[in-house]
């Protein structure tokens, strides 16, 4: 990587969420580029591309506890966070990348629609700028610090050498490895059909008004679990490209997608990047 790159980060979980500073530590490792974050001031979980319209935005300057190059903490959703930095906030910045996360908790196949961290990267689609989300699954304790800097390292490499015949987004899940050992590897796939349901509970009535509270039921899997399902249960780290359609068969054949599978492997497989991270 021959310059320094400008680099926006968010997430769902709020400005003070572990995840962020998990990444904010792997990024200034990987000593790739310049940090800034204009993310929000309290959790804003399933969001998804929600806004504000016609509602005033508080921006307020964030003194973040490690070196970033400047932090706002916002009164408003995830994608308000990605609007307004890419718009007012570092409007003269023209930033490289926008990098949303880490959720505490995945962000799989359909869930993803719901998810204001990937729903952050893909207003920074829209704002036309290439973007990355990043999602640990069970809970943000499980993330193997150690080995993120050259994995996000890779995956930023990679999403800006342009590999997809449109401007991408990536949405990344990270496993938990059974019994703390080290993930497995990465798989490019296309987003899966699997999804976590809820069924409101019934909490009760005061007058005429009845109270709920969603729960999560189960899981819908289908009779064969998609690529992206599977590497949750095969401790492989999962990268499904995230594009402005819904799905990636909207802008390019099957026999293309297996091209970019085949050129995302021989991608990991270069020997400097090999010996790093897998």
């Amino acid at each position: 990587m021959n310059k320094r790159l400008k680099i926006i980060l968010t997430n769902d979980d709020g400005i003070a969420a572990k995840g962020m500073s998990s990444l904010v530590s792997a990024l200034l490792e990987a000593n790739i580029g310049d940090i800034y974050i204009t993310a929000p001031q309290i959790e804003q979980s399933g969001k998804s591309m929600a806004i504000s319209l016609d509602q005033v935005i508080c921006a307020t300057p964030y003194t973040y506890p490690q070196p970033v190059e400047e932090a706002w903490a916002i009164g408003g959703s995830p994608a308000d966070c990605v609007r307004l930095g890419l718009r007012a906030l570092f409007e003269t910045l023209s930033p490289d990348i926008v990098i949303s996360g880490i959720n505490s908790g995945n962000n799989i196949c359909k869930n993803a629609w719901y998810s204001g961290t990937v729903g952050a990267a893909k207003q920074a689609l829209i704002d036309g700028i290439p973007s990355i989300a990043l999602s640990q699954d069970k809970h943000i304790s499980f993330f193997q610090e150690d080995r993120a800097p050259e994995i996000l390292k890779t995956l930023i490499m990679y999403l800006l050498s342009q590999p997809f015949p449109s401007l991408t987004g990536l949405n990344v899940n990270f496993p938990v490895s059974p019994g703390g050992c080290c993930w497995k590897g990465m798989r490019l796939i296309p987003p899966g059909d699997e999804f976590f349901y809820e069924e409101p509970q019934y909490l009760g009535s005061v007058h005429k008004d009845k109270y709920y509270v969603g729960k999560v039921a189960g899981v819908k899997v289908t009779d064969q679990p998609s690529a992206e399902f599977l590497c949750m249960l095969e401790n492989h780290i999962s990268v499904a490209p995230i594009f402005l359609q819904s799905s990636p068969f909207e802008v390019m054949t099957i026999k293309e997608f297996q091209k970019c599978q085949e050129d995302f492997n021989t991608f990991l497989s270069k020997p400097e990047i090999r010996t790093k991270i897998f």
